[in-house]
């Protein structure tokens, strides 16, 4: 039996594109980006309602890009190309792109946790292109989670109390 499907990303950039299970793409065809996020499609047995892997990852749209051209006339032309973010759990962040450390205060909180606290700590502008990353929940104790962007050298710090209250993911911009 073999394998058959595509797989497709979505670029630093939030350029979309796809390949052949065969084929992979290194890079955006696009703008030479590197891939952001990944999602494989299994098509060997067809499309199953019941399997959300045989089908494309949702994704939204958040912009597009005007690039130029110039045609053999002379006569400039414009192509827009879309620009995506994850819409999905389903797709799946590439693990070379962000950094996480913790840094340890050595302090255990004596503090009641806010069961109401949200368990995602949103930094972010969703008409721009944005990342969700996991963390690790709960933390040690008291101290904090320094997410850095390896792309685009964003960084963001989220403090932690060891707590049922700590974030467990955070969604932040691109810059």
């Amino acid at each position: 039996m073999s394998y058959s499907g595509f797989e497709e990303y979505i670029c630093v950039n939030g350029h979309y594109y796809a390949s052949d299970c065969y084929d992979s793409i290194d890079v955006c065809p696009q703008c030479n980006g590197q891939k952001a996020f990944q999602h494989f499609v299994d098509q060997t047995n067809g499309k199953d309602a019941n399997n959300p892997d045989t089908f494309s990852a949702d994704k939204k749209l958040i912009g597009q890009e005007d690039v130029w051209h110039t045609d053999h006339l002379g006569n400039k032309y414009v192509v827009q190309i879309p620009t995506y973010t994850p819409n999905s759990d389903a797709w799946i962040p590439c693990v070379e792109k962000f950094t996480i450390e913790w840094y340890d205060s050595k302090i255990t909180s004596n503090t009641v946790p806010e069961q109401d606290s949200p368990k995602n700590i949103l930094v972010y502008d969703e008409h721009k292109l944005f990342c969700k990353i996991s963390l690790p929940y709960p933390a040690k104790r008291c101290g904090m989670y320094v997410v850095k962007c390896n792309e685009c050298g964003n960084v963001v710090g989220i403090p932690t109390t060891g707590k049922v209250d700590d974030p467990c993911s955070i969604t932040i911009n691109c810059k």
